[in-house]
């Protein structure tokens, strides 16, 4: 059944006639609801108090806008009017009630306290570009591959406004992606975000799918999508700003921290330049994925 839709369920004593014109009110074609309800009160010689009454009374009814991005449940929600259900399908959702408690129930238990950067990695381990459309996931790809907003812009967006536009909101709104940052909403966009293991997911070949460095103490993302024993656990392609040099006969010290997210954190400092501590007492805080996300955004 195509989405959205509604299902109707009627009380015990509800008459036929009542039956057919809450089927009526409750109709909906090309996304939207096919009858108004002044229009529908008037040919039944109702007013518009008496139809929402008789609806109200007669019936309970479940507005069905899509299947569930996590668990592919039907997305249903309670609606007593076309006003409230209209609501609800300008602002779509994409996870049901159930996986949303359970998405804010892991946030708690990892103490993260950057909603967003969560989301992102919370649609990462849930492959939500599985649930996409083709149109949608060829539109994902492309954010991927240009790596930049400005050329995205000029060379697909501009062309494609009205269709693009849409799924880039959906795709923020999955975590997918994040359009937020310097610019949001009514404000001037100046990137488009996503985790960079992602592009090795959609197997995509970005322009610009580097990090750039400017020491030898980084993180360092599982490989998402590793199925041969010769292929590394973790994998990231680095540019350094500056010249990194090894010095031969200098003593360093080779750190290397696990995260929760599965990621490495990866340390290299020379001996000389670290504190007047002893070996023992040496310890670095390892990042967390809302500094990796705000560390991307400078």
């Amino acid at each position: 059944m195509n989405y959205p839709f509604t299902k109707i369920e009627f009380s015990q004593y509800c008459e036929d006639e009542n039956k057919r014109i809450i089927n009526q009110y409750w109709e909906i074609e090309n996304n939207n609801f096919k009858f108004r309800p002044t229009e529908l009160a008037t040919e039944n010689t109702l007013t518009a108090q008496q139809l929402s009454k008789l609806v109200k009374s007669n019936s309970e009814c479940f507005l069905h806008i899509e299947k569930c991005s996590v668990c592919a449940n039907d997305i249903s929600i309670k609606v007593t009017s076309q006003s409230t259900a209209r609501k609800h399908l300008e602002n779509r959702k994409y996870d049901c009630d159930t996986c949303k408690e359970k998405f804010r129930t892991r946030m708690r238990e990892n103490g993260n306290e950057d909603y967003k950067a969560h989301r992102m990695q919370y649609a990462f381990d849930n492959k939500f570009w599985t649930k996409l459309t083709r149109e949608e996931f060829d539109i994902l790809k492309k954010i991927a591959e240009l790596d930049n907003y400005a050329k995205f812009k000029k060379q697909f967006l501009n062309k494609n406004y009205d269709i693009v536009w849409p799924i880039i909101h959906k795709l923020d709104n999955l975590g997918l992606i994040d359009i937020r940052g310097i610019g949001y909403e009514n404000r001037p966009i100046t990137q488009l975000y996503f985790l960079p293991e992602l592009v090795m997911e959609l197997d995509v070949r970005p322009n610009a799918n580097v990090t750039f460095e400017s020491n030898l103490t980084f993180n360092i993302p599982k490989h998402p999508n590793r199925q041969k024993a010769t292929q590394p656990h973790f994998m990231k392609r680095v540019v350094f700003d500056k010249d990194i040099v090894l010095e031969q006969g200098k003593e360093y010290f080779c750190s290397i921290w696990k995260n929760e997210d599965g990621s490495l954190n990866l340390g290299i400092k020379a001996k000389s330049d670290l504190p007047n501590k002893s070996k023992d007492e040496i310890d670095y805080e390892p990042k967390s994925i809302g500094e990796i996300i705000s560390k991307m955004r400078k």
